[in-house]
């Protein structure tokens, strides 16, 4: 595999030995040469022998892995001072995010920036506000928008589209009809959908075309993956024009309710599967956030879990 390298005077740099990871499906490549001109790679072989072995920087890398960036799905840079927050992702080889929550200005300058190099940092997809009802989680936060009726929240995606959002994000207490609302609209803008949904269900969503899910049940106890007789109790969490305290207590009961094998679980996963759903649990952040026993990691993730 190999591109041809440009004609000004490059830094070439062959990576030599390493078992590759393409990332594609395909096998491991043992004793690879990965050869890098300034920023794009431009061969990859796999006997060991390359042309530019003789004229460029040479690391040997035996014993050592190479693979693709990774990619972090559901990620949140608000404003200018969580900016050092994308040298912690590179750090980390996240080499493309998604933000999922800011406002549209910000998120859509933010990306820019980090395309044409004014500011180093993964590639980026960005969400705009995220749209909720009155009375949700975060009504009243700079990052979200309250909307009451179906044209409300089309008006509301075709606002942020303008400006150039990625993505619409939908959140917690929005009723199916409002969901629905959203994501016709952002189809037709040619705009994907992400919810962390609570008052609409997985399925529910799923069937009304919506692109991604965020964070497993334990974040968001989606009402229709419990037994039907237990199902009033989770929904009532999500009641519209209601402000509840965000309730750890609520999660362990949820999982009590959860069967597995149950047909909730059943009906959702074929919904999930048969219209091509991205599912994103953000385990590790409920693990933390739920059972970690880290005062820090804590005090730091509550007031941001979104």
């Amino acid at each position: 595999m190999a591109c041809k390298p440009s004609v000004h005077s490059p830094h070439i740099l062959v990576l030599k030995g390493a078992t590759l990871i393409v990332g594609d499906g395909s096998a491991p490549i043992k004793n690879s040469i990965v050869v890098v001109q300034d920023d794009k790679i431009i061969e990859v072989s796999s006997d060991g022998q390359s042309q530019y072995l003789d004229k460029a920087e040479v690391i040997n890398l035996d014993n050592r892995w190479i693979l693709p960036g990774f990619m972090d799905l559901h990620f949140h840079i608000k404003d200018q001072e969580q900016l050092q927050a994308l040298n912690t992702l590179l750090r980390f080889g996240i080499t493309t995010f998604r933000n999922t929550e800011t406002t549209p200005e910000f998120g859509v300058e933010l990306r820019e920036k980090i395309a044409n190099g004014e500011i180093i940092g993964p590639r980026m997809f960005t969400a705009g506000k995220l749209i909720d009802i009155d009375g949700g989680f975060w009504s009243g936060s700079p990052n979200a928008v309250d909307v009451s009726t179906e044209e409300e929240m089309r008006a509301e995606v075709r606002r942020q589209a303008a400006l150039g959002v990625d993505y619409i994000k939908l959140y917690a207490h929005l009723e199916p009809e409002l969901v629905k609302a959203g994501i016709e609209e952002a189809k037709f803008l040619g705009l994907k959908t992400i919810g962390h949904l609570g008052r609409t269900g997985w399925g529910q969503a799923a069937e009304m075309g919506i692109d991604a899910v965020t964070h497993s049940g334990t974040a968001a106890p989606t009402w229709e993956l419990v037994p039907l007789e237990e199902q009033w109790r989770f929904k009532d969490f999500f009641a519209p024009h209601q402000k509840p305290e965000f309730q750890h207590t609520l999660f362990g009961p949820w999982n009590e309710q959860v069967d597995l094998d149950g047909p909730e679980i059943s009906q959702m996963v074929k919904s999930i599967v048969d219209n091509n759903v991205e599912v994103n649990p953000t385990l590790i952040i409920v693990e933390v956030f739920f059972w970690g026993d880290d005062p820090m990691l804590r005090k730091i993730l509550e007031p941001d879990f979104a």
